[in-house]
């Protein structure tokens, strides 16, 4: 690009220069009638030459990203010899034009005249073909000093970023909770101004998260150890102090990094735009307390043997990614909440996720909703346990799912209503409960099952329930899909699912 920007800029400046100087020896050497057939030439040569001419200086003159600029390569000798034989074609060139016009003249003094005033002409012009190079240097030397001050204010700014970035996460270390707390508002403060630094900081932020939690001294073994005492040892406030204080930082780099992935619309209130796109989420093993990620917008995100103390919430979210790919949540777009503890109730509600998601190994302890949520890659709730009522209603799985040796206490996967087709869809391939685990009451009522089946064992419809069990109860109300049933015999008050015609519905 820089060949072509001095290559445009020479042959402009030439152009522009030689008709210049051809029309005014012409004015100057010609009457008013004999000037007339060479106006539309020259008027054509430094119309050209003007326009060639200011595209090559805007070019040259264009701005950069610093970012983006690329190494200098040195003015080589055959550049020097490129600038020479312009100097000398255009030299040549123009005598010869010259030495044309006069050759139609009869006179013979005349025509020695415009050969001598063509000599002149053509040494004139080329002396503005070496003056348009050394413009061109020029302006290449003027260029490279400002791409030098370029590099000088990109360095100075990276400088003073690097110098904030690592203050604050110093800061992070300080035992002083006060003093964590400013550096993670610096933090968050340096990436709302440098959209290139967002990731690492939000890294960062969930490095700390992922960090072991103090020791709770209020746990029941060390609160019983000093019943009966009117004022506990100094050192168990203290801790009791440190840990509340920890927890108060950690609900703040919660509620950062939250606040900037929801997705806001331009500016309100006079507020800068917060919201941070493709980010993506590492808070593996992290500690999360009354997690909400509703209205927000994810890339990618890891929350693989996470504990979640408290309400966990996600609503109306898009984790973003490209589904029918990738296999497991490793992709860009994958979401795992592999091996996850879900404290108290969940809700997925109106969630879309486009890429695989996992939920493997999870313990879900209490109410778990999954309302309206597309699961557009593939689902993987293999050896999930749901120790309380678990609901999917109006969910759609695209790609199939796995619920291959799953515990269930109470499931439903009846109509909900929302924004999907009533009841969950089970689509793509083979919906698998392989050695599930019914406890209580199951409802798959308007429950579609529309994937092809991948094992003999599976139904039509592909599902398969193949090594199943369900709990059997008086008081539980039992209703399985199309091509199952339970079976009469049960051991251990459990009774195995066994296959049965597709248009049958068995009631337990």
């Amino acid at each position: 690009m820089e060949d072509v920007r001095k290559i445009v800029g020479l042959s402009g400046a030439t152009l522009a220069i030689a008709a210049i100087t051809a029309a005014c020896l012409t004015l100057s050497t010609r009457r008013d009638w004999e000037i007339v057939p060479y106006v539309p030439l020259y008027g054509a040569l430094f119309t050209l030459g003007l326009a060639l001419l200011i595209i090559g200086l805007s070019l040259l003159t264009s701005n950069e990203t610093p970012a983006h600029l690329k190494p200098m390569r040195p003015i080589t000798v055959q550049w020097l010899l490129g600038g020479a034989m312009v100097v000398i074609l255009t030299t040549w060139g123009a005598a010869a034009l010259m030495m044309s016009f006069a050759a139609h003249v009869n006179s013979p003094d005349e025509r020695a005249k415009l050969r001598f005033d063509a000599l002149k002409t053509s040494l004139t012009v080329g002396a503005g073909a070496a003056g348009a190079v050394a413009l061109v240097l020029g302006f290449r030397r003027q260029w490279l000093n400002e791409r030098a001050q370029h590099h000088l204010e990109f360095d100075a700014s990276e400088q003073r970023v690097t110098n904030l970035y690592t203050k604050a996460a110093d800061q992070l270390g300080h035992e002083k909770a006060a003093v964590r707390l400013a550096g993670l508002y610096a933090l968050e403060r340096v990436a709302q101004k440098n959209p290139e630094h967002r990731q690492t900081i939000v890294d960062v932020i969930c490095a700390y998260l992922r960090m072991p939690l103090p020791h709770n001294p209020w746990s029941r073994r060390d609160a019983d150890s000093y019943e009966g005492e009117v004022d506990p040892p100094d050192e168990f406030l203290a801790a009791a102090k440190s840990y509340r204080e920890e927890l108060h930082v950690r609900d703040a780099a919660q509620a950062i990094i939250v606040k900037h992935l929801v997705v806001t619309e331009g500016i309100r209130d006079g507020q800068a735009h917060t919201f941070w796109p493709d980010l993506d989420l590492d808070l593996r093993g992290a500690h999360l307390r009354d997690f909400s990620l509703d209205h927000c917008s994810v890339r990618k995100a890891d929350f693989t043997g996470a504990e979640f103390d408290g309400m966990m919430s996600v609503a109306r979210t898009v984790f973003q990614g490209t589904p029918w790919g990738e296999s497991g949540p490793v992709g860009v777009g994958g979401v795992s909440f592999a091996l996850c503890k879900f404290g108290k109730d969940v809700v997925f509600e109106d969630v879309e996720f486009r890429s695989d998601a996992s939920f493997t190994e999870a313990t879900f302890r209490r109410s778990t909703f999954f309302g309206g949520v597309d699961f557009m890659g593939e689902c993987d709730f293999s050896s999930t346990v749901f120790r309380g009522r678990a609901e999917f209603e109006g969910s759609v799985f695209h790609d199939g799912v796995d619920f291959e040796d799953a515990t269930f206490r109470d499931v439903t996967f009846s109509p909900s209503g929302g924004m999907y087709i009533r009841g969950a869809t089970f689509g793509g391939s083979e919906a698998n409960f392989t050695d599930a685990t019914f406890d209580g009451s199951v409802d798959f009522r308007e429950a579609i099952f529309s994937g092809e089946p991948t094992l003999d064992e599976a139904a039509p419809n592909g599902s398969n329930f193949t090594g199943a069990r369900a709990k059997v109860g008086d008081g539980d109300s039992q209703t399985w899909p199309a091509g199952w049933r339970r079976a009469d015999e049960a051991e251990d008050g459990y009774a195995p699912l066994v296959r049965d015609e597709p248009e049958c519905v068995a009631n337990g």
